[in-house]
């Protein structure tokens, strides 16, 4: 479930701070995740530098690197993009809520993925998702993201301008993301829980 900690940030102060703190663009779109190859990293970069003339957004990522991801990093200079792109390997918990808070846009394009909550906590901050078609990203995300193929750069840079430029469908999506990650809470995946094992005993308790 998602830490109540993800929320919106009605709080200048602790938005300009976290700016100030990781020197974040004016503007960006995020991705959040370790850096190995099924998170799917270069298919962004590919879209970043497709859509990097379009919109005057940055690319923030959050994220360790972890196995087989030096391809993903050269990729950044090879496109040209470095200017662009600001890599911060760690951020305590506790400033990630202020990030999701600042970003225009979080960007999940995992090949597979069983859960995966990142994109929920971006929702319950208030910041539009664009989430890849694969794994359990549609299940969980709802009709609360534009879903994209993960295979396909030019479909993620088009997906991320309209999230970008389409007012009346930022609003939808942040609306609809902010009810959708009320549904993940860890309270709710208590109850749930909680309701679960009731039934079970109680079934239990009718067998002869």
């Amino acid at each position: 479930g998602v830490s109540e900690k993800f929320r919106v940030i009605d709080d200048p102060a602790r938005l300009a701070a976290a700016r100030d703190e990781y020197e974040l663009p004016a503007r960006f779109i995020l991705f959040v995740g370790h850096l190995y190859p099924q998170k799917n990293f270069a298919t962004l970069v590919r879209a970043f530098h497709r859509l990097a003339d379009r919109v005057p957004h940055d690319l923030v990522v959050v994220g360790r690197p972890r196995w087989r991801y030096e391809g993903d990093l050269a990729l950044i200079d090879a496109l040209g993009v470095r200017s662009r792109v600001h890599v911060l390997y760690w951020v305590p918990n506790d400033d990630l809520p202020a990030i999701y808070n600042l970003a225009d846009c979080f960007v999940y394009p995992s090949l597979y993925e069983a859960f995966g909550l990142a994109q929920l906590e971006a929702m319950a901050c208030g910041c539009p998702v664009v989430g890849a078609r694969a794994g359990a990203i549609p299940e969980v995300c709802g009709d609360a993201a534009v879903l994209f193929d993960p295979r396909d750069p030019e479909e993620l840079a088009e997906a991320v301008v309209r999230v970008l430029e389409d007012r009346a469908l930022r609003r939808a999506l942040i609306e609809r993301g902010l009810a959708r990650a009320r549904e993940f809470t860890w309270e709710r995946a208590a109850r749930e829980t909680l309701r679960v094992l009731e039934e079970a005993a109680a079934d239990g308790g009718r067998r002869p």
